[in-house]
């Protein structure tokens, strides 16, 4: 019984799922979305690294912090496509490698 439950779950919340997905699918291709959420990112970025550098006095988390924020912001400067796919998750693989950096400067 428990098998044919977690079954009848699945398929429905699969089917909810893609239902919303096919629904609010075209809002993530807008780029207000991405503006939105590179906005959001900038915020508590600024608001990590500025504790932070208070907390421990270290730079370089900021630094490289920063540079991920930078590409973020020049993957929204080209088209749709692989490019600004593989620049986005540079940038966002670069944000949270400074992430990493003020969290071990902390400790």
């Amino acid at each position: 019984m428990a098998v044919s439950g977690v079954c009848l779950l699945h398929c429905m919340l699969t089917s909810v799922f893609f239902g919303l997905l096919a629904t609010f699918g075209g809002m993530f291709m807008s780029p207000l979305f991405h503006e939105f959420g590179l906005a959001l990112a900038i915020v508590f970025a600024v608001i990590a690294f500025a504790r932070g550098l208070a907390e421990h006095g270290v730079a370089l988390p900021s630094w490289v912090g920063g540079a991920g924020l930078v590409a973020m912001t020049c993957a929204l400067l080209v088209p749709h496509g692989p490019q600004e796919t593989m620049m986005t998750m540079i940038g966002v693989t670069i944000l949270a490698y400074g992430h990493w950096l003020n969290r071990r400067a902390s400790a």
